[in-house]
C-alpha cells in the first residue's frame, strides 16, 4: 500500500478548500484579471500543497519518499479535479466549460502540486 488513502483524501479536500478560499479572496484585489495573477496562483498552490503534504507526513517519515510523495500528489490532484468539475466547470467558469482544465496555468498548477508533495516527502526523510 502506497499511503493511507483516507488521510490522503482528507488532505486533498483541505488542500483544495484552502487554495479556493485564498484565491477567492484575491478576486477582490487589483491583481485579478492580469497575467501576474496566474503566477501568483501557481505559487500559492505550490506552498499550500507543500504545507498540507508536510502535515500529512508530520508523524511518520515515508520509507520511499518518491513513491509515497507521488501517490499523495496524485490523490490530492484527483480530489481537486473531482471537486473542480461541479464548482468551476459547471459553476464559476461555466463560460469556459471543460476548457478550464486545458489552460496552461491549470495544468502547471496540478503538476506543481504533485511536485510539492514529493518535495515535502523528501524533506521529511
Amino acid at each position: 500500500m502506497c499511503i493511507n488513502y483516507k488521510q490522503a483524501l482528507l488532505a486533498g479536500v483541505i488542500n483544495y478548500a484552502v487554495i479556493f478560499l485564498i484565491i477567492s479572496g484575491m478576486m477582490a484585489t487589483p491583481l485579478w484579471g492580469t497575467e501576474t495573477v496566474k503566477y501568483v496562483n501557481m505559487a500559492i498552490g505550490f506552498v499550500i500543497a507543500y504545507l498540507v503534504a508536510w502535515n500529512f507526513y508530520f508523524k511518520a517519515k515515508p520509507a520511499d519518499w518518491l513513491k509515497e510523495g507521488l501517490c499523495l500528489g496524485l490523490v490530492m490532484t484527483a480530489v481537486a479535479v473531482v471537486i473542480e468539475i461541479p464548482v468551476m466547470v459547471y459553476g464559476f467558469a461555466a463560460a469556459q466549460g471543460w476548457s478550464w482544465f486545458t489552460q496552461w496555468n491549470m495544468l502547471a498548477s496540478y503538476a506543481f502540486g504533485i511536485v510539492a508533495c514529493m518535495v515535502a516527502a523528501k524533506m521529511k526523510k
